[in-house]
């Protein structure tokens, strides 16, 4: 047999390759534990902090957080420890559960001092400042609005509540002559909300009238408070705290001829019942008027309801009646349900000023 020289080349190859897949399929079906491994490699991952700006969002819980906020003590006007501070005499709901029969004892109670929830009689009215009530016409209702401007949140609440409240601003922190005029055109009433050294322990206004100061110095804090609104027609004013300046009659006169002479008149929020306001301002010819009821000694629906029911029931003996609440959580849901099912048959909600003409003391 003979072969080309083409064959005799490609046999040989052809060998070649066949011992070559049998040496890789044995390796492949019968491979080498010891030297079968994976490689290892050490990587180094670079440390990379990452600042993040601070930033405010809602959550679900916004009405427990809210009830939280309110709690530790009228937002930025008061501290933590001066809200946990209460006298022995502490306010109850059940103390309001006949409002008419309290009426009928001639007792209103409440004081609202940074969180000193104090029980205090005061008599309803004087027979002078009563207004008949008959088929035609209206028991009166002042709702006065304190603390305003210093949340801008509860203070957009309670501007979009309707009716004819009366709101009275503050003189430091976020309350700015802005925010009162925007009051003023959404149909309510402006009054200044003058802090006044307390009785009790609290966290202080950054400027608080005290009978400690001299007359020219109450003369320029009180200036400079007016000043802050400067442009804005505010009518009066009312104690912003004030239990242990309000009993002091040189003081406090000092504070009353400044009103005597830009015409303006004084609520006395009766934060003791021992305040001077009436006789100080009957002196000096300036329009005083003292209020019925606190609405929100504790920030809750129920009770604030309750005590507007109780600030109804005033009205209907006496011919008006003067209510003062705080821009809380409660206070605002309980006036917004109150000011919609307000009876207008019997009751009329009207501007401080207003019930002044009125009772003829302007």
């Amino acid at each position: 047999m003979r072969y080309s020289k083409g064959w005799l080349f490609t046999f040989p190859l052809l060998l070649l390759i066949i011992a070559e897949f049998c040496v890789f399929a044995y390796d492949l079906l019968n491979p080498d534990r010891d030297e079968f491994s994976f490689d290892k490699h050490k990587v180094d991952i670079v440390y990379r902090k990452v600042a993040v700006d601070p930033f405010t969002f809602e959550i679900p819980f916004h009405e427990y957080m809210d009830k939280i906020i309110d709690d530790v003590g009228k937002e930025v006007s008061s501290d933590l420890i001066s809200d946990i501070y209460t006298t022995e005499k502490i306010i109850h709901p059940e103390k309001f559960a006949n409002a008419e029969e309290d009426i009928e004892q001639g007792l209103v109670f409440g004081e609202f001092e940074y969180g000193n929830q104090t029980e205090e009689e005061v008599t309803v009215a004087d027979e002078e400042d009563t207004l008949p009530v008959d088929e035609n016409n209206k028991a009166k209702i002042v709702i006065v609005i304190d603390d305003m401007g210093i949340s801008k949140v509860r203070t957009d609440e309670i501007m979009s509540l309707g009716g004819a409240l009366t709101t009275s601003f503050l003189t430091y922190g976020n309350a700015k002559k802005e925010t009162a005029e925007k009051a003023l055109e959404k149909g309510f009433e402006v009054m200044l909300h003058v802090p006044m050294m307390p009785h009790v322990q609290a966290s202080l206004a950054p400027v608080t009238l005290s009978s400690e100061m001299s007359d020219e110095e109450l003369q320029e804090k009180f200036g400079e408070m007016l000043a802050r609104y400067d442009g804005v027609k505010m009518l009066g004013i009312n104690n912003h705290m004030g239990s242990k300046f309000t009993e002091d009659e040189h003081a406090l006169s000092v504070i009353i001829k400044m009103l005597k002479d830009r015409n303006m008149y004084f609520l006395d929020s009766k934060t003791t019942p021992k305040s001077v306001g009436k006789k100080v301002t009957e002196e000096y010819g300036v329009p005083y008027i003292a209020r019925d009821v606190f609405l929100d000694n504790e920030n809750n629906y129920d009770y604030v309801m309750k005590q507007l029911l109780t600030a109804e029931q005033i009205a209907l003996k006496k011919g008006y009646a003067i209510a003062i609440g705080h821009p809380r959580e409660a206070t605002v849901k309980a006036l917004k349900a109150w000011i919609e099912h307000l009876d207008k048959e019997k009751f009329e909600l009207i501007h401080m000023s207003e019930l002044l003409k009125i009772l003829n003391k302007v």
